[in-house]
């Protein structure tokens, strides 16, 4: 069976118009996936954030409280009047009780132990009958007892389970003696609960539900859970959260249906001590809302496109059709950036003249892509931004201010002589494209080349700064690469200050340029350099970069500047 050419551009158009609206929603489906898979796990991380400072902040105020009640003096006779260790007797017992129960209205902690030396209970706030028992394997214990002091860092906070609630605690050994004959005679142990309020704010900072877990059940979380959702998750889960509590850090994202629906979760330890984690829970229904709107109207402009499409081809004839498909797969190529595309078709009629024009402007196209590599990217911005005003292309310039930066190859004459012509611009070819990508990283752009040296410009509040961080980070990389084997090191000088900025030369052949006394005394710092110095004036450093480690402060004089100029060295990491 024959089709005509209208069923088979319907066929065509609509195969072609079905795949690309497939490819459209699958590719953003999958962008989006992977942005809001990466924006999820940057809310656990920063949960994780939020916690340990909290927990860090908790850990000073006790251990604040806790340093204070140990340097009593009342309060450390009375914990050292016994130290049998193998019973606590009652009197010694009520001593320390009064003392704990006194200080207990001036601190906010909801346990408070003191132990003696051998690590069994005194007193108790609370729970005056508890005293005797043994405490010896409390978290950190032996080591207070010896004692080695925790550092005060997010690493040291310790939890503590009892009953079924989950404490945040430190112990502070007491001691007693003079300088040089101190004994430790007990330890007070001060903990606060961690509650469901305390995880109201990593919550409501990150939009993440957040749950207090260990192998038992649901210690603490910021709304109401089923534990049977948390034991399904331990037990499909429990080698990912092992691993997290072994390198206490937050585990990878994983996808989970918990609460009666999907979500990612992941877990993080809470602290040493008892095997307590995190849970952070993200809805992916939540999260992915925006993509299933975006999906049906992706979906609904497609189908409306596709109709168009069907009836535009029912009326167009093979004649026509096909050069303008062909013109269209050509443009799209174009768009895509192909620019090696072009249209072929030999016919004479006005299909034929927008094919030739089309392939002119390729032709075009091209060439002008391969002139953008010759000049840098604030002559790029600039073209663009006057590309519709004649006047923009006019010889002239107007006042800026910039910091100028210009690097020269130390070394390369010597170098040039031994060395065959072809291994020398090999080699100075892959020295300005290292100094190249270091200024392009840095927001600097390349003003030109002039053999062996390179010429950039910065601007904004920050170009002092962000000229310092590139010179730097061109020493170290060239003291990486050239020096051994080529023997070459890089002088650097940095200036700021105003200058010209605008189209120098001639009206058919311009330079978007600087010039002034900024960039001629930048040039004379760079000649002025030495191997693996970076030069700048100190009056610049003071007042744009004052935290710049400097070397050495010496006034120099240069060429046509009558008075001395105080030069100073950048100091740069890898000297």
């Amino acid at each position: 069976m024959k089709f005509g050419i209208n069923i088979k551009l319907f066929l065509v158009l609509f195969a072609f118009t079905l795949i690309v609206i497939v490819g459209i929603v699958s590719v953003m489906s999958r962008m989006m996936e992977n942005s809001i898979s990466t924006k999820v796990i940057s809310d656990f991380y920063h949960a994780q954030t939020i916690g340990k400072k909290e927990q860090l902040l908790r850990y000073e105020r006790l251990l604040e409280s806790a340093s204070l009640i140990v340097e009593n003096s009342t309060f450390k006779a009375n914990v050292s009047l016994e130290q049998s260790g193998q019973s606590i007797s009652p009197a010694y017992h009520a001593s320390v009780q009064f003392s704990v129960e006194e200080f207990a209205q001036f601190v906010v902690a909801d346990m408070f132990v003191v132990l003696n030396k051998q690590g069994r209970v005194i007193a108790r706030l609370g729970e005056p009958d508890r005293y005797g028992d043994d405490l010896l394997d409390f978290p950190g214990l032996r080591d207070c007892l010896a004692g080695i002091a925790p550092p005060l860092v997010p690493e040291s906070v310790t939890i503590f389970k009892e009953r079924g609630v989950l404490y945040q605690i430190v112990s502070v050994p007491i001691v007693l003696g003079v300088v040089g004959q101190e004994s430790i005679v007990g330890v007070c142990i001060l903990g606060k609960k961690i509650l469901q309020e305390d995880l109201a704010s990593m919550a409501s900072s990150t939009g993440l539900d957040i749950v207090i877990a260990d192998s038992n059940d649901v210690l603490v979380a910021s709304r109401a859970t089923e534990s049977r959702d948390i034991k399904k998750i331990q037990e499909e889960y429990a080698a990912t959260i092992q691993t997290a509590l072994q390198t206490r850090n937050v585990s990878s994202a994983l996808t989970a249906r918990l609460y009666s629906q999907e979500n990612l979760i992941a877990f993080s330890p809470v602290g040493k001590g008892a095997e307590a984690y995190y849970v952070f829970v993200a809805s992916k229904d939540k999260e992915l809302a925006l993509l299933r709107e975006l999906q049906k109207v992706i979906v609904f402009v497609g189908g409306a496109a596709l109709l168009i499409a069907i009836i535009v081809a029912y009326f167009i004839g093979r004649r026509v059709t096909r050069p303008i498909i062909a013109l269209t797969h050509a443009m799209a190529s174009a768009s895509q950036g192909d620019m090696n595309v072009t249209v072929q078709y030999h016919a004479h009629d006005e299909i034929g003249v927008l094919a030739q024009a089309f392939n002119q402007m390729m032709v075009y196209l091209r060439e002008r892509l391969h002139l953008m590599k010759y000049v840098g990217s604030h002559t790029q911005a600039m073209v663009s931004s006057r590309s519709h005003d004649e006047a923009g292309q006019e010889l002239g310039g107007s006042r800026v201010s910039m910091a100028v930066l210009f690097s020269d190859i130390r070394g390369f004459t010597a170098y040039s002589e031994r060395e065959e012509p072809e291994n020398i611009v090999s080699m100075l070819n892959a020295c300005l494209g290292l100094q190249s990508a270091i200024v392009q990283k840095f927001g600097g752009s390349i003003d030109k080349f002039v053999g062996d040296e390179l010429m950039a410009l910065f601007s904004g509040d920050d170009s002092v700064a962000r000229a310092i961080s590139c010179a730097g980070e061109i020493q170290q990389a060239m003291q990486a690469q050239f020096t051994v084997g080529y023997n070459l090191s890089i002088g650097i000088g940095i200036n700021y200050g105003p200058m010209v900025l605008g189209n120098i030369g001639a009206e058919h052949r311009m330079d978007y340029t600087v010039i002034g006394s900024t960039v001629n005394l930048a040039a004379r710092l760079c000649s002025a350099a030495e191997r693996g110095q970076i030069l700048i004036r100190h009056d610049i450093l003071q007042e744009f970069a004052p935290t710049t480690r400097i070397r050495s402060i010496q006034p120099r004089q240069f060429k046509g500047i009558l008075d001395s100029i105080d030069i100073a060295e950048v100091e740069y990491d890898g000297e």
